[in-house]
């Protein structure tokens, strides 16, 4: 689980904004399957719509630059954007990202799923995102420009929203690092050597301990 709470300027903010205000919205169960399709309520952007393609780069280019997105999540491949909205009474059951989302000719392994929300958390009701953790639901409701990232091997879902207007960005992203426990130590590692590079850099042990965490970097590798 990680947050990122300014994954996207105020700039990139409203950019995307605008022109989902103008958008052109189809019902989201046109691409659910099976009895995913009873559960999801939601209107998308067309997946062949242009804008789907230049407002998804943004969300990509915003989640590579991010230092700590780069080291928790080892990014491989990141699937191409979705735009999904919420409005009174929609919601999306519990359930599992597919193992794989296949796009044209791209197959990305969903490892991990990330939620980009784009409306202020005051400008709805409802709409939080719950993952079903092994101690409970988590429920997320992040400022605009925030995104979260989570195991896609998770249960989860999107409550009811009762006012306004709940908007979102989501993308799958296919990790070097398949396994979430190895992310994880990898993670801790490397945020522990970001603190001691502040306080000595040319520390002999630290040195020595960056070498550490890149072994174990190619190691865990797939």
């Amino acid at each position: 689980m990680l947050s990122l709470q300014q994954l996207l300027t105020p700039a990139e903010l409203a950019d995307i904004n605008a022109k989902l205000d103008a958008a052109t919205w189809v019902d989201g169960r046109e691409t659910a399957h099976g009895v995913t399709r009873k559960i999801k309520n939601n209107r998308q952007l067309g997946f062949e719509d242009p804008l789907t393609l230049e407002l998804g780069g943004i969300i990509r280019a915003a989640l590579l630059r991010d230092d700590v997105f780069r080291a928790a999540a080892f990014p491989s491949s990141i699937a191409p954007a979705r735009f999904a909205a919420y409005g009174p009474g929609m919601a999306y059951g519990w359930h599992a990202d597919l193992s794989h989302m296949h796009f044209d000719e791209m197959i990305v392994r969903a490892d991990l799923a990330c939620t980009v929300f784009l409306a202020p958390p005051d400008s709805y009701q409802g709409g939080e995102l719950g993952i079903r953790m092994s101690v409970g639901e988590l429920r997320v409701k992040l400022p605009a420009g925030a995104a979260v990232i989570y195991p896609a091997t998770t249960m989860h879902r999107v409550e009811p929203v009762t006012a306004g207007t709940r908007r979102v960005a989501l993308t799958w992203i296919q990790s070097l690092v398949p396994s979430a426990e190895h992310r994880e130590l990898l993670f801790g590692m490397r945020q522990a050597i970001g603190r001691l590079l502040e306080r000595d850099p040319e520390n002999e042990d630290l040195i020595k301990l960056n070498v550490t965490y890149q072994n174990f970097a190619r190691l865990f590798c797939g």
